[in-house]
């Protein structure tokens, strides 16, 4: 049995995808490995720890990290954070 926050993040993973594909962007299984974490971890603190932690599990390359973290922030799915010291921080937008 899924917990409630486990049911909350399948359903706010579902209005995500439904956005992406609804804005004619293709939902790869790399694309949903990369959303399942930042949906785990609930933000990006550091791009290149998140794409290793990434590489660490499956093989994954960092132009598609990067490229699809972009389109989350394009698709205003993603906001950026500035504040938090010299990293830029990827948080996932409140609806």
């Amino acid at each position: 049995m899924k917990s409630i926050i486990g049911m909350l993040d399948e359903m706010e993973k579902e209005e995500i995808i439904n956005r992406l594909e609804r804005a004619g962007c293709r939902i790869s299984l790399k694309r949903l490995q990369i959303l399942d974490e930042i949906i785990a971890e609930g933000k990006v603190v550091n791009i290149e720890q998140f794409w290793l932690k990434l590489r660490s599990k499956t093989p994954i390359s960092w132009a598609t990290v990067h490229s699809f973290l972009h389109q989350l922030y394009l698709h205003k799915i993603l906001e950026k954070d500035n504040s938090v010291g010299r990293n830029l921080v990827y948080r996932i937008k409140e609806y």
